[in-house]
């Protein structure tokens, strides 16, 4: 029996214990000053971080868990790129199996192939609904001059690997076994009360950029993401329909002179990137920008994207063509 339990801290269970004990530290050096931003932040809610983080790392086994997750990764990753020119060779033999039906090769999958591109997960899923029809229709892929049943044996294996280690997999996404949730459910208290210590120095140290740094919860960086939207079909656009809104969470702490970096695909127009303090917040001005040029990607100060503290970044686009744009937060000094 598996469910799901969404993983509120980012990176690796370690991260997120040496996070805990570092601001553990750190805070109860500081914690008249915090306590005045958040009366919670007494010594007694200090120590009690302590013997949490303490708890979180004496979990049995969560080194050897992390290996095995990254070996599940590993396995699950191999037997996806063993896949691949396999389902070539299966929408060939479709064509051939099916010879009077129309792009006999989507029975099998091969849209939902060709758009999950590199993307592992989307790749995955097509994969075991490729291998589920693969099985239906069997009988009609070994017709003489067809498929031969080693590939069709060695495809189904290939799945079987990739949607065994699919559940560890998603353990890096934020889902697992019930086994899996109890670490998460651990690790998740644990970063709330990060969280709280957090947005605390943010308020006290409001005018001390270098005393709020301490208490990041997340790397100076570099990192990067990939956001696309699209506003509507080609053609049905009107001037009631909302912009396409896409928003991701940025792991480093952006100071207002920070810096980042874009690489714009916006075939029909500008589009419009900008930081929110919530991912459901009314948008911030932010900018508009347009397609850049290879190599040439535009560099925006996070204070001109939005307020100070805001680590959601937003892109909206309007036009009746997918845009997308790719940012690259860039170290301290970039």
């Amino acid at each position: 029996m598996s469910y799901t339990d969404t993983r509120l801290f980012g990176g690796t269970y370690q991260d997120a214990l040496t996070r805990a004990f570092s601001l553990q530290s750190l805070g109860l050096a500081r914690q008249k000053d915090l306590a005045a931003a958040d009366a919670d932040l007494t010594p007694a809610w200090f120590a009690q971080l302590l013997a949490d983080a303490t708890a979180a790392q004496a979990l049995p086994g969560l080194d050897l868990r992390q290996a095995d997750q990254h070996q599940t990764v590993l396995s699950r990753d191999e037997a996806l790129d063993q896949a691949r020119p396999l389902l070539q060779d299966l929408f060939f033999y479709a064509k051939k199996a099916y010879p009077t039906t129309p792009h006999a090769d989507d029975l099998f999958g091969h849209r939902a192939v060709t758009a999950a591109g590199d993307s592992p997960l989307p790749f995955n899923t097509a994969l075991q609904a490729a291998a589920q029809q693969v099985q239906a229709r069997e009988a009609a892929l070994l017709k003489p001059g067809g498929m031969p049943q080693a590939k069709i044996t060695e495809l189904l294996r290939l799945a079987a690997i990739a949607q065994t280690s699919g559940v560890d997999v998603n353990v890096a996404h934020g889902e697992g076994t019930v086994e899996t949730d109890q670490y998460v459910g651990q690790f998740n208290a644990l970063w709330t009360q990060l969280v709280t210590l957090n947005a605390a120095a943010q308020v006290a140290y409001r005018a001390d950029d270098a005393l709020r740094r301490l208490f990041r919860l997340y790397p100076d960086g570099p990192e990067e993401r990939s956001l696309t939207a699209e506003a509507s079909a080609p053609g049905a656009k009107t001037a009631t329909a909302a912009p396409a809104r896409r928003v991701t969470r940025l792991d480093s702490t952006l100071s207002p002179d920070r810096i980042l970096s874009f690489t714009v695909t916006a075939p029909a127009g500008a589009v419009r990137v900008a930081l929110l303090l919530l991912p459901d917040d009314a948008p911030a001005p932010g900018v508009a920008l347009a397609a850049t040029a290879p190599r040439h990607p535009a560099r925006v100060l996070a204070a001109d994207l939005g307020p100070a503290g805001a680590q959601y970044l937003l892109l909206e686009n309007d036009l009746d063509q997918k845009a997308s744009v790719n940012v690259r937060v860039l170290p301290v000094g970039g």
